[in-house]
Order: C-alpha cells, then sequence, then structure tokens
C-alpha cells in the first residue's frame, strides 16, 4: 500500500470515528401582551403582533453554555438581544456564559422590549453554543 493510501485509508478511519457533539437543550419561551396591558401570554408560531405589543424571550439551558440571540427587523436591521450589558439606560447584565437550570428574561425579568410602529415581519435567532464564539 502506497503512502497516499495508508494516510487516505487513515483518514477515513478518523472520519469513520468522529462523534457528533450532542444538541445543546433549551426551554424557550416567547410571551407577549397586547399594548403592554394584561398577563403575558405565550407567542406561538404564525401569530402576527400589533406596533406597541410588549414581548419578552424566556429561556433555561439545560447545561452551561454560551447564547447569542439576534432579531432581524422589517428593514433588515440586525439587533443583538443576547448577551446584553444594558438596554435603554438600565443595567441588564445579560451575559455569557449562561447556567445551566437558571432561567433568564430577555430583557429582564420586569422588562419588556415594545414593537416600533415599523410594520412588516421580524425574526428571531436563538444559537446556543457549548464553547464561546468570537465572531458572534
Amino acid at each position: 500500500m502506497s503512502k497516499l493510501e495508508s494516510e487516505l485509508v487513515l483518514l477515513r478511519q478518523t472520519l469513520l470515528n468522529f462523534k457528533q457533539p450532542a444538541a445543546l437543550d433549551f426551554k424557550i419561551n416567547y410571551v407577549y401582551r397586547s399594548r403592554g396591558k394584561g398577563t403575558f401570554k405565550p407567542l406561538t408560531k404564525g401569530m402576527i403582533l400589533q406596533s406597541g405589543d410588549h414581548y419578552k424571550i424566556i429561556f433555561t439551558p439545560v447545561e452551561n453554555c454560551y447564547v447569542s440571540i439576534f432579531q432581524v427587523d422589517s428593514a433588515n436591521k440586525l439587533y443583538r438581544l443576547f448577551p446584553m450589558a444594558g438596554f435603554r439606560n438600565i443595567i441588564l447584565n445579560n451575559l455569557n456564559p449562561v447556567e445551566g437550570g437558571k432561567t433568564y428574561y430577555l430583557p429582564a425579568k420586569n422588562k419588556s422590549f415594545v414593537l416600533d410602529e415599523q410594520i412588516g415581519t421580524e425574526t428571531i435567532f436563538f444559537m446556543g453554543a457549548p464553547q464561546d464564539d468570537l465572531i458572534l
């Protein structure tokens, strides 16, 4: 067997033995209240919110990890929701790493985000990783 063939056999065996890391698990709830009045209700897929509605994200990781949450608005502007040290002159200290079993409220337990007057689709991206991603 040539050196190249030996290296290919070794590479193939290495790839066959590669184990995909287990997926991280989270409990994630998106909640809202119409015009900021009343109690928060679950936000489900396909629901339509209105300008002035309040919403928040509540998540609990199963294990310690790093989380990044972004929102893209209808004008394609990207906003970081987590990690976030502060929001509108309020110190939040929503920072990484997050602790397994601890519940996190965004922007804060007693605060919420408010939809602006810009009409259109808003998309939230929730990403978790076992180690910090310096690019995010």
